[in-house]
């Protein structure tokens, strides 16, 4: 089984927007006037509903395109065993590094943990750095489903 990757849409919206900037800063601005020109059309959508869902489409669209959710599968390849056990890993925005965590919930998927990730927008900007921080968050994620985790503490 393989993990679930979702992201939040105002994740990536705005991590999308980010590389456009940090592309058109280095002179490669190919793609952001198609994307923006693409969201132009999407205003002109009527119902509230289908433009949210078409922005939100847009947004995770561009993201997958741009690459930014690389790191974050690369980073879980070396998880095989949070990925055999956690159907689903949700990547959330925090405003602040300090909010920066990975936890485990019990959610719908019948008592199957899920995992959630909370990262700033801007870890997206250093593919390295957001590696080797979600390397870190999942290591502690398999920790807490390991049940011998803690266990030499407990014992003593």
């Amino acid at each position: 089984m393989s993990a679930q990757i979702v992201y939040e849409p105002g994740l990536a919206e705005e991590a999308v927007f980010l590389e456009y900037r940090r592309r058109s800063e280095a002179g490669e601005a190919a793609g952001e006037r198609e994307y923006r020109e693409g969201l132009e059309v999407i205003y002109g959508v009527k119902d509230l509903r289908k433009r949210e869902a078409r922005f939100r489409q847009s947004a995770l669209s561009a993201f997958a395109t741009l690459g930014l959710d690389r790191p974050v599968r690369e980073a879980l390849d070396g998880f095989p065993g949070l990925e055999g056990r956690v159907p689903r890993i949700l990547l959330m925005r925090v405003a602040h590094p300090r909010e920066e965590t990975a936890d485990l919930s019990t959610g719908s998927n019948e008592g199957q943990p899920q995992a959630g990730v909370r990262l700033t927008v801007g870890r997206f900007t250093e593919p390295q750095l957001l590696k080797r921080l979600l390397r870190h968050e999942f290591l502690h994620l398999e920790d807490l489903l390991d049940p011998t985790f803690g266990a030499i503490s407990k014992d003593r």
